[in-house]
């Protein structure tokens, strides 16, 4: 329509903002931003972002900032693109969010590098042998409606992210809210459940079963894909590719040791 398109062409000339007192043209928020990238509602979101950044720093000061907008709309797909890196289906997006979180180091998925899950770690590592942290434990309803968790101030869509790359790396198993438990032999399923069961998850458990971090730690050493440890129906390909790198290396050593007995 003509308005639409009248709004597009004085989109950077139209809108003033005014914040605690000031009016400033809303040119003045947009430096160093793609002006032919900008939509009258991009425009006016990151504008909104430049001038409250501030007042959400002092407010949240340890909530994470992600590279890109996230909003109502795209959230859900910002979350299952994390989830999808714990898969070993890596994207940009869904590793930036993880970067975000502190879930990521040297491109490795690190759970213990973030703030926010390590926290959690030494929280279930204090635990007396047989106890477990329950939802009540980590999450709190300050208005009476939207859950966050308690040490952070973080929504119930990044808390699942968290305790998804806990899952991943041995540290819990999850009891969702229909009774099912996850843990790192089930991470795929973990990761296409309703957002909704994990939101509202029942409790967090020790792991009982194998160490997923030692093996995690041992697929890195190798150079073997630890995103092969994310499913049960991976394990066959993990074993092998683990036993070919051991095989490798094996070889690499027994031929130096004859090099250097000939030689030295």
């Amino acid at each position: 329509s003509k308005i639409r398109r009248w709004l597009e062409d004085n989109k950077t000339r139209l809108f003033k903002i005014t914040y605690q007192g000031m009016e400033k043209p809303i040119l003045d928020y947009l430096k160093g931003v793609r002006m032919n990238e900008l939509t009258v509602k991009s425009a006016v979101d990151i504008a909104a972002s430049h001038a409250l950044s501030a007042y959400f720093n002092d407010k949240y000061p340890e909530y994470p900032r992600f590279p890109s907008v996230v909003t109502v709309q795209n959230i859900l797909a910002n979350r299952t693109e994390a989830l999808n890196v714990l898969l070993g289906r890596p994207t940009q997006l869904g590793t930036s969010i993880l970067e975000a979180l502190g879930l990521m180091l040297d491109g490795k998925i690190r759970p213990e590098n973030s703030k926010y899950a390590s926290y959690y770690i030494q929280k279930l590592n204090s635990l007396p042998e047989g106890n477990v942290l329950n939802f009540a434990d980590i999450m709190e309803s300050p208005n009476g409606d939207e859950y966050v968790d308690r040490r952070f101030g973080l929504d119930a869509v990044w808390m699942s992210v968290i305790l998804a790359t806990l899952v991943y790396g041995g540290h819990c198993v999850l009891v969702a809210a229909d009774n099912t438990r996850y843990d790192a032999g089930n991470m795929e399923l973990l990761c296409k459940v309703n957002p909704m069961d994990i939101y509202g998850f029942k409790r967090l458990e020790k792991p009982k079963s194998m160490n997923r971090q030692m093996l995690t730690r041992l697929f890195d050493a190798l150079n073997v894909p630890s995103g092969l440890l994310a499913s049960e129906s991976t394990y066959p390909q993990a074993l092998q590719a683990l036993l070919r790198e051991a095989q490798a290396h094996g070889n690499r050593a027994l031929t130096l040791k004859q090099f250097l007995a000939k030689n030295v």
